[in-house]
């Protein structure tokens, strides 16, 4: 049995995006009207179980996590296109005088989640041989997120009470002043599988494997989207009882088979072949806004097919490693989430359609020498959104690549060995080239993200158990965009993050 516990915590102030149109290479700037932080606790505790049982090898996985999370961020920007921001904090009727803009809003939410799964496998020598097993996820998560509009407190709100009836992760008592909406739900999934692999060699050098997983999801979403009113006391309780919303659709089960197969040809000692057949799926889920401009309660299941061709060698006496793969994997109801202020004024997910990714990929690893291996990989990606639905809008058109899906990506590197007296040094050097590539699938907001590189160095030296390593990440200083988007009309990018320098102490025992 192995027994392992994580604790984190990770205290952070200040966004993690900046402002392309204030910023340049050298300075990265955001602008926001209040604080900006957040307090992540997480506990993860796993277990392993391993033993043999009248023959079989059996194998027992098991995990808990319990994650809690404290913050707030600047919302100053929905200004820009919440449509009703002065009916909350500007005079009424007249709007002859308006008062603070500054937005901002208090998360919390917490996490449950355990996890087991335990399989048993026949003799792996034999030439017919099965791995079968059951797997558990159950989780459950809490949210509460306060919206504090400053200036509705002069405009004349009544504290916010939640929605009479409706879930809540509140005591029922008013919110702070000042907060005007309230997201306040629970979410609720849990998924038991069964699957099994059957393998056979259908002679010393070709085996095929065959397998299935039969799934069933539990869902649930409960809770409140609740506003305040100019109303006083426990009336100012409006707002979307997502409990009525919903009533009759969730919980909801989700349930469904898939399968795989594969065949292998070993060619010789040192070429092998396979190709593969498999397919998979994101679980759906619900729209706390369903109902409002046609917004479905549900989305659905998003599934892949994938079809792969590989190779796996070692040539040149066992110095140079070279595998690959070819593949195509085909996406069907695609789920996208959306924002647009033409359907509602809150985001939702749905469906957009189908798509196909074709793509090539190989890693190389050469020893050149007795103390220098030389590395490298390189993938190519053709994504394209292939069909959407006639009711859809603000989704970018037929052919159209997926979001961040470069088309190229490169790795090269070296690595040398050296002794120097008593200590064993391994010198390495990494360069990586990521093309560029969009954003989103949604065409209000899309936009290509540049290519970008970085170099990565470090040096070890180790002797009997400990092990000391100096690296330099991203060691040009380079900057990369990772991510972007334009919530509340905002642009933002996430970038790379810049030079970092230090030291890494292990100690083998």
């Amino acid at each position: 049995m192995l027994l392992q516990h994580t604790s984190q915590q990770l205290d952070t102030e200040g966004a993690f995006e900046y402002d392309p149109t204030i910023s340049d290479d050298d300075d990265l700037n955001v602008a926001t009207f209040s604080p900006t932080n957040g307090d992540d606790n997480v506990n993860l505790t796993q277990w392993t179980v391993n033993g043999m049982l009248n023959g079989l090898e059996v194998i027992y996985n098991g995990s808990f996590t319990d994650r809690t999370f404290q913050g707030q961020s600047d919302y100053t920007g929905y200004v820009n296109v919440g449509p009703f921001v002065p009916y909350y904090i500007c005079t009424y009727p007249a709007y002859d005088e308006c008062f603070s803009p500054v937005m901002t809003t208090s998360e919390q939410f917490s996490t449950e989640r355990s996890v087991h799964e335990i399989r048993f496998a026949t003799n792996a020598d034999d030439r017919f041989r099965a791995i079968g097993g059951v797997f558990y996820d159950d989780q459950q998560l809490n949210f509460l997120t306060d919206f504090t509009y400053a200036g509705s407190i002069e405009a004349g709100f009544s504290p916010n009470f939640p929605i009479p009836g409706a879930f809540t992760n509140t005591d029922g008592s008013a919110r702070p002043p000042g907060v005007t909406f309230v997201n306040d739900f629970q979410s609720d999934r849990e998924e038991i599988s069964i699957f099994g692999e059957l393998a056979y060699d259908v002679t010393d050098d070709v085996t095929v494997t065959v397998g299935a997983r039969r799934y069933e999801i539990d869902i649930g979403l409960m809770g409140q989207s609740s506003f305040g009113q100019r109303a006083a006391g426990p009336e100012a309780n409006g707002g979307s009882n997502v409990d009525a919303r919903l009533e009759g659709l969730s919980p909801a089960t989700l349930s469904g088979t898939i399968f795989k197969g594969n065949i292998r040809w070993k060619m010789n000692a040192d070429v092998m072949f396979y190709g593969t057949y498999s397919e998979g799926f994101r679980g759906g889920g619900f729209n706390r806004a369903a109902g409002i401009g046609g917004i479905p309660a549900t989305f659905d299941t998003d599934d892949v097919v994938s079809l792969e061709f590989g190779w796996k060698s070692t040539l040149l006496d066992n110095s140079l490693r070279f595998n690959g793969a070819i593949y195509n994997v085909d996406f069907s109801d695609l789920q996208q989430g959306i924002l647009d202020f033409s359907i509602a004024n809150t985001s939702f997910f749905d469906n957009v359609g189908t798509a196909e990714i074709n793509g090539v990929e190989f890693e190389l690893d050469w020893t050149a020498a007795d103390n220098l291996d030389l590395f490298g990989s390189f993938s190519y990606i053709d994504s394209e959104l292939t069909d959407i639905p006639e009711t859809l809008v603000n989704i970018a058109p037929v052919g159209s690549s997926l979001p961040y899906a470069p088309e190229l990506e490169a790795v090269i590197g070296a690595r040398f060995y050296q002794k120097i007296g008593t200590f064993s040094a391994v010198y390495q050097g990494v360069y990586k080239w990521v093309d560029s590539r969009f954003n989103s699938l949604a065409a209000a907001g899309r936009v290509e993200l540049p290519s970008y590189n970085q170099l990565n160095l470090s040096a070890s030296f180790s002797k009997d158990d400990w092990r000391a390593t100096l690296f330099i990440d991203n060691a040009t200083d380079s900057l990369g965009q990772v991510a972007a988007g334009s919530a509340d009309n905002v642009f933002r990018v996430s970038p790379t993050r810049p030079r970092t320098v230090g030291v890494r102490v292990n100690f083998a025992y």
